[in-house]
């Protein structure tokens, strides 16, 4: 179980979490490459309220073609989405991939 603890999460109370990796570095960052589909996410926010999240997919995507709206478009239902950055480092040092962890609400 990975647990995300009053980092960065917006939108809980809404139909998707969205909570960007650079913001939750300190606790996610490495974990997400190993996560695998099945897994749980336990987010939790300031006010001790906890929802748990199943991954449902992973994937690398090349920042120049970032799937916007799968990760951003509307879901049937709450959903969890963590980005960061990944793969190879460009001339100028930035990384050219981002990973994607997908979740739902269990």
């Amino acid at each position: 179980v990975l647990l995300l603890e009053e980092a960065g999460v917006r939108a809980l109370e809404e139909c998707r979490a969205d909570l960007a990796a650079e913001e939750i570095a300190h606790l996610v960052a490495d974990d997400l490459k190993d996560i695998r589909k099945g897994a749980e996410v336990l987010v939790r926010d300031s006010e001790g309220k906890s929802l748990r999240f199943t991954v449902t997919d992973k994937e690398t995507v090349s920042k120049k073609a970032f799937p916007t709206e799968r990760v951003y478009g509307a879901t049937k239902g709450s959903t969890l989405r963590l980005v960061t950055c990944d793969g190879a480092f460009d001339a100028e040092g930035h990384p050219v991939d981002n990973l994607i962890v997908y979740a739902e609400l269990s």
